[in-house]
């Protein structure tokens, strides 16, 4: 006895360890069994039930995959009160046990050569989440089913699937003559785009509810175009036509294309130089507002004869012919009327002084040759307008037979005699500020006025 207590002594004193603390890791051994057995169900496995809106044609063995591995089995498949298929799986991978809440369950198809070919694949839920206890349930919201080819052939009318049918057919012969080297280099860049995809997928499905308002406002155009549908007939065709027509074309087409680089930039340029313009005019149409109402009322003012405008146009267009030709005459014309014109306006530059000293004397001139016959009349104007000045004129000895002897000058009548040196204008009498008094230059008295 004393052996043995001693030997338990030295263990303990080796070891370090007393029964007391060995007790805490036993218990949690103990522990993590208990949780293990409660997760598990009565025969050893981990169930779980998967609820589906549609089966998506599972059957009783089917699969269940993460990650394109076998973890379990598909066990039953039933009717729950909730009208959802109620599927049953069996996970026997013992490193997912347990799953957690947050997993999510696909139903998908191996291929398109069998019916019962459909497998579930999980995609775990985080660590961090609670765990699945066996027997716990995917909701429907955490699982989604597999759509059917046959189901989106059914969505197409037969002319679709016709024409479906003709484009795989026409695919098949393209990659059978030596395309399937053009298709390979194709895909080698599919894949950026089809990541592309997926990101815009993603973003539209993050805010479902402006999806589905699209998706409701997309299905009112469709609706408003299949009632069109005679009118989008014809405009596909005039856009064929039109196509064709630009293919015809596809030299000068390319033409234009490399000289559009040059052409976009000059028109950058001019953009440019355009904003500034705008930046200048907007000062104007803001003073111009005010007066847009006014004018909008002259230019409805303006529409009749604007309309009677358009009856002229024909026969302004019948006058623009002979126009052309006497336009085409003109420069013909210019060699000798130029120069004609250019002395004509040096003799006009001559003649003006002429002219000038002339224009006073122009009354005297023009009635010179009534003097001595019946009276002396000479050109005056006034304010009123212009008048005539006439008086008697006779020598100082009476003659016989003669008008003149009938009436003699008076003495002390005012008359005045030997006015023979009058100045131009000097047939009136001169005002009172000097405005008809004239200067010609030459001797003359400024006297011999009536």
């Amino acid at each position: 006895m004393n052996g043995i207590e001693t030997s338990g002594t030295d263990h303990r004193a080796r070891t370090g360890r007393s029964p007391r603390r060995l007790l805490v890791p036993t218990l949690l051994a103990v522990a993590t069994l208990v949780l293990v057995l409660v997760l598990r169900s009565g025969d050893g496995s981990y169930r779980l039930h998967v609820k589906l809106i549609n089966a998506s044609q599972l059957v009783k063995g089917n699969l269940v995959e993460v990650g394109g591995l076998k973890i379990g089995t598909v066990d039953s498949i039933e009717l729950a009160d909730d009208n959802q298929a109620d599927v049953t799986i069996t996970v026997s991978d013992q490193k997912l046990v347990p799953l957690h809440v947050g997993t999510r369950a696909v139903v998908r198809s191996g291929s398109v050569s069998g019916v019962a070919n459909r497998y579930i694949a999980l995609e775990p839920g985080p660590n961090s989440a609670p765990a699945l206890a066996g027997g716990g349930v995917i909701p429907a919201s955490d699982t989604a089913a597999s759509t059917d080819l046959d189901a989106v052939l059914s969505t197409l009318d037969a002319d679709t699937r016709q024409r479906l049918q003709a484009t795989i057919q026409g695919t098949d012969a393209a990659l059978s003559q030596g395309g399937a080297a053009g298709m390979n280099a194709s895909l080698k860049y599919l894949d950026p785009a089809l990541s592309q995809i997926q990101g815009t997928l993603g973003e539209l499905i993050a805010d479902r509810g402006a999806l589905e308002r699209f998706l409701v406002a997309s299905a009112g155009v469709v609706s408003a175009v299949a009632d069109r549908s005679d009118d989008l007939s014809r405009g596909l065709s005039s856009a064929a036509t039109t196509a064709g027509a630009l293919a015809s074309q596809r030299r000068a087409l390319a033409e234009v294309l490399a000289r559009a680089p040059d052409t976009l930039t000059g028109a950058g340029k001019t953009l440019d130089a355009l904003a500034g313009t705008l930046d200048d005019l907007k000062p104007v149409v803001d003073l111009a507002t005010p007066v847009a109402p006014r004018l909008s009322r002259v230019l409805t003012a303006a529409t009749p004869a604007l309309e009677r405008t358009a009856s002229v146009l024909p026969r302004v267009r019948t006058l623009l012919v002979p126009l052309r030709r006497a336009l085409a005459g003109l420069p013909a014309l210019r060699t000798s009327a130029v120069p004609a014109l250019r002395a004509a306006t040096e003799a006009i530059k001559v003649s003006l002084p002429i002219v000038s000293a002339a224009r006073a004397a122009f009354p005297d001139l023009l009635l010179g040759a009534t003097n001595g016959f019946g009276g002396t009349s000479g050109g005056s104007y006034d304010a009123n307008g212009e008048y005539a000045r006439i008086a008697f004129v006779s020598t100082s000895t009476p003659v016989v037979g003669t008008l003149a002897n009938l009436f003699p000058p008076l003495p002390g009548s005012g008359t005045r005699w030997h006015n023979v040196a009058r100045c131009p204008g000097g047939a009136g009498v001169l005002a009172a500020d000097g405005s008809n008094r004239f200067d010609p230059g030459y001797a003359c008295e400024e006297g011999n006025r009536p």
